[in-house]
């Protein structure tokens, strides 16, 4: 089975797994390794960012949820975002739509990808500033997740706060369908934290130099547009694995810690 099926099923479970509600399961003392909404009626742990913002609005230090972004990002990094994130799975199959799509230069990306970093100072700064969780009230993980279902499931009148939290979600779905894991690349806070640590993960994605016949398939797969032959561990590689998937050199693989060959 090629690792492309593999994540579909981890995909899946995780999915499954994060929407354990259904089943009267409940962990909310727990934290997810990827953004998904506490508000959500199947959530069965808390989203890291939504609790990070709890900890800074209450003037609180935030040891739990960064001890615990810190162990993800030690122990996996950003394979979180290409194995297990519900968002992630989302990103994927609008990510079938294959007209039209964009593929931004190396320029715009270098820079682009720092965005994201951008977004997450922000969002503790309004926590701190603002003592609430401003960020929560326009997410679009929690759009989907927690907005939409509260909405149908209590048949609310619709405010224009909810028709703009849902305008925001189709432009950034329109968007994502354009530029390939677009909320991932450049938006997303939690993968900007464990973006910090990718470098350093235990699980890692090695190129043998000796292998590689430099063909270019890898970062033609890329969704992260990492260049997979010259990085030495990019902090943008969400080890999907279609680099390896489609290497028919066998130069690319995964391994515990980096190895340069």
């Amino acid at each position: 089975m090629k690792l492309k099926s593999q994540r579909k099923v981890s995909q899946l479970l995780s999915l499954i797994l994060a929407s354990g509600g259904f089943l009267g399961i409940s962990a909310m003392h727990l934290l997810y390794p990827f953004m998904y909404c506490y508000a959500c009626p199947l959530a069965i742990a808390a989203c890291p960012i939504g609790i990070l913002q709890r900890f800074i609005l209450l003037g609180q230090v935030p040891w739990y949820p960064l001890g615990a972004i810190t162990l993800y990002g030690l122990v996996l990094g950003r394979a979180f975002c290409g194995w297990a994130c519900p968002f992630g799975l989302l990103q994927d199959v609008v990510d079938k739509v294959k007209k039209g799509k964009i593929r931004p230069s190396e320029v715009v990306q270098r820079w682009a990808v720092l965005l994201k970093f951008v977004m997450f100072v922000v969002i503790i700064s309004l926590a701190w500033i603002t003592a609430d969780v401003m960020f929560c009230k326009i997410c679009p993980v929690a759009t989907i997740e927690a907005a939409i279902p509260y909405q149908l499931q209590h048949g609310l009148a619709v405010s224009a706060i909810f028709v703009g939290r849902v305008a925001l979600f189709i432009s950034l779905i329109a968007t994502m369908i354009l530029i390939t894991r677009f909320w991932c690349k450049y938006l997303c806070p939690f993968g900007a934290c464990l973006a910090l640590f990718n470098k350093a993960s235990f699980i890692q994605v090695n190129v043998n130099l000796k292998k590689c016949d430099k063909c270019g398939a890898c970062e033609t797969a890329c969704p992260m547009g990492v260049e997979v032959q010259k990085s030495k561990g990019s902090i943008e590689c969400i080890k999907c694995g279609r680099c390896i998937d489609v290497c028919k050199s066998g130069a690319i693989r995964f391994g515990l810690f980096r190895t340069r060959k």
